[in-house]
Parts: C-alpha cells; sequence; structure tokens
C-alpha cells in the first residue's frame, strides 16, 4: 500500500518510518509543535517534554510542558515522591 503525505501535512508534523519485527512498516506522525500545559505557550517538539504522574488518590496526570516548566515541575514530582 502506498501512502501519501502532502506538504501541509509535513509542515505541521514530523514523518518518521518505523520498521517493527515482524518487517511491518509503521508511519509515525508526531506535532512538531505542542502547547505547555502550565503557561499555554507554543513550544517545537523536541519528544522529551512529556510528564505524567499519579496523584495521591492514584489518578493519572500528564501534560507536555516548555522547557522551563518541565524542570519546575519535574523538581515538584520528585519532592512528592
Amino acid at each position: 500500500m502506498q501512502v501519501n503525505i502532502d506538504n501541509e501535512t509535513k509542515q505541521k508534523y514530523n514523518v518518521k518510518q518505523v520498521a517493527d519485527y515482524d518487517g511491518v512498516i509503521n508511519i509515525v506522525l508526531t506535532p512538531k509543535k505542542r502547547n505547555c500545559k502550565a503557561c499555554g505557550k507554543e513550544f517545537e517538539s523536541k519528544g522529551g517534554e512529556f510528564l505524567i504522574w499519579k496523584t495521591k488518590d492514584e489518578h493519572s496526570i500528564n501534560g507536555w510542558f516548555c522547557k522551563k516548566h518541565y524542570v519546575q515541575a519535574k523538581q515538584l514530582i520528585n519532592l512528592v515522591r
């Protein structure tokens, strides 16, 4: 099967082909820009800005953070643990 990805999609998403252990090729699209959960600022996503943690009630919380708020959130999560 052939998949055609237009220029508009390439401008908004990083396109990567990943082959799994069976030889199946998966096309992975990840947004190039995301919004910070703390301040709402749009930032260029590299992939490592995502945090996930659980509250004392075992509720799962997650979000994408800009560099500044990622560091702050990570420090707060480590203090609570």
